[in-house]
């Protein structure tokens, strides 16, 4: 397979946005709250699908939960003439990781917004990240984390609207 660094040189103008967490501290359930939050400001059609599987159109929110939790996902949004990838599967770099961004850099996305854990380690998304796209805008943000569940859920929206906020201001 064709490693990332590859298609890097080409998206000069992509802007990388890095949810960043421990194992198990809701990377992905932010992801799907910024997912959610910015279906409110864009194109409502956009593609969509699970990481190793094709993306398909949809015209609305396609995040799909398991017990109570969104599952991995990764999408394309557009905003006017921007586009906004979100990959939300970050724990490992594997064919499916790689084959999964690749598909968003093909895309020609303005943003990119990746899931890392916080440890940078051999393999880590955090250090494939770092090493291939050393020259690009980057923003962390850095989950935050409630161990009240009933807490949980709004200190995840109040964070992805932050973000959102923050996208917006970027296009």
């Amino acid at each position: 397979s064709v490693q990332v660094g590859t298609f890097a040189k080409i998206f000069i103008k992509m802007t990388l946005l890095i949810i960043r967490g421990e194992e198990n501290k809701g990377k992905t359930t932010l992801c799907a709250e910024i997912y959610s939050e910015l279906l409110k400001h864009v194109n409502q059609e956009h593609i969509f699908g699970e990481p190793c599987k094709e993306m398909k159109k949809v015209s609305q929110n396609a995040i799909v939960y398991e017990d109570g939790n969104p599952i991995d996902f990764k999408t394309v949004l557009t905003k006017d003439d921007k586009k906004i990838g979100i990959l939300s599967r970050g724990d490992i770099v594997d064919d499916c990781f790689i084959k999964s961004l690749n598909e968003l850099l093909l895309q020609k996305v303005n943003i990119l917004i990746c899931c890392t854990r916080s440890i940078n380690r051999k393999n880590s998304t955090f250090r494939y990240i770092e090493e291939h796209y050393k020259n690009y805008p980057k923003k962390e943000f850095w989950v935050k984390f409630a161990e009240n569940k009933a807490e949980k859920q709004k200190v995840k929206q109040q964070q992805a609207k932050e973000i959102v906020e923050y996208i917006l201001n970027k296009l």
